[in-house]
């Protein structure tokens, strides 16, 4: 008794899943809502690291004479 209770209850379960392609199908057509609430921060955070380790080792006042340099290039007709 028990078991066509069960057979009857699982093809009616799979009869309504799997009408008009499914289940999942009518949820991948369906639910195409973009999520604007996810804002990753921490993307690029090992290459930001690296150019922090990498910063530390530049002389400032050479960075100073190059930036000098740079601009009166850029000022020159």
């Amino acid at each position: 008794m028990w078991f066509l209770i069960i057979s009857i209850v699982v093809l009616l379960i799979a009869a309504i899943l799997g009408l008009g392609g499914g289940l999942i199908n009518f949820i991948d057509k369906h639910a195409n809502v973009p999520d604007t609430q996810y804002a990753p921060v921490d993307l690029d955070r090992h290459t930001a690291d690296a150019l922090k380790d990498q910063k530390k080792d530049i002389d400032q006042n050479k960075m100073e004479r190059l930036k000098k340099k740079s601009e009166q290039r850029q000022f020159k007709p």
